[in-house]
């Protein structure tokens, strides 16, 4: 139901000929249009409930890596807090604080992490709040100290990820991944400490393709949301650590400033918003007037 559900709220910004077109090349039957009625959605969901939960995901990364921005994904668990992108965190249970530590750095680099406190047999109630996190999260994160890769529950937390065709990352930390994913060199981080972890996962999500284009956005909205002056400052000093923005988003972060009173007002933003506004030899937009102020 839930795969239904956000493929229908992204079917909005289609027509009926876009959605056919991407059904049929997926192997899938048209939508079957009803003569009688103009509710799109409706049509949409009688069509989607003929596909499994795999076509289902299929369509979904399909929509996700083909949108000019990032999918409001529906997060149901409650477990996220804030706008910026959505890491989960797979760990042993027994380095459970170690990876609430890499979480705490990771905020400090406008990443949330989400680390499951639970032990190798979750009641049904909280294996649920993880399975929903998994389905939400933007990438996954695995922590692989020794004893990583004989965690049945590392591995299936990894497995759903591969299978939702999410990007996962990996940080040696005394033990190489296994199965598929060993196929890679991952990296070890200069020193075992969280914060070092937590700055080479930056680095990861900063030049992978499949993360960083995910990562700005997720940072721009988190600008254009920002409730304090520190927040925006924090914020767009890691968005001048990019510079490398689409015209798209380049006006969105304009619009941040231009919309948010705690972004344009806010004299430790102003530097690096400067800066990414020079980099396109543009100057940082004004705040938009007031209608119907005095």
């Amino acid at each position: 139901i839930r795969l239904i559900t956000e493929l229908v709220e992204i079917s909005k910004n289609q027509s009926l000929a876009e959605l056919d077109l991407v059904l049929t090349e997926f192997g899938h039957n048209p939508i079957d249009r009803d003569p009688f009625s103009d509710d799109q959605s409706r049509e949409v969901i009688a069509s989607l409930r003929q596909l499994n939960d795999g076509d289902l995901l299929e369509l979904r990364h399909h929509f996700e890596e083909n949108s000019s921005s990032p999918p409001e994904i529906t997060d149901e668990s409650g477990a996220w807090q804030t706008p910026r992108l959505r890491l989960f965190i797979s760990h042993l249970a027994t380095n459970q604080s170690f990876a609430q530590e890499v979480s705490t750095e990771l905020s400090k680099l406008g990443v949330e992490g989400f680390v499951a406190h639970t032990s190798i047999n979750p009641s049904a109630e909280w294996q649920s709040v993880i399975e929903e996190s998994l389905c939400s999260a933007d990438a996954l994160l695995g922590l692989v100290q020794p004893g990583f890769s004989g965690s049945s529950w590392c591995q299936q937390e990894v497995g759903w990820a591969l299978g939702a065709k999410k990007p996962a990352w990996f940080i040696r930390m005394g033990e190489d991944p296994s199965g598929f994913v060993a196929r890679r060199q991952w990296p070890t981080p200069d020193a075992r400490d969280a914060a070092s972890v937590a700055r080479e996962v930056f680095r990861i999500l900063q030049i992978e393709q499949s993360t960083s284009k995910r990562f700005s956005d997720r940072l721009i909205g988190a600008l254009a949301a920002s409730n304090s002056f520190d927040e925006s400052g924090s914020i767009a000093r890691l968005l001048a650590l990019d510079l490398s923005f689409s015209e798209s988003q380049l006006e969105a972060i304009a619009n941040a400033v231009r919309n948010n009173d705690q972004v344009n007002s806010s004299r430790s933003a102003s530097v690096p918003l400067a800066e990414i506004f020079g980099k396109f030899g543009r100057t940082v937009p004004t705040s938009a007037p007031v209608v119907g102020g005095l």
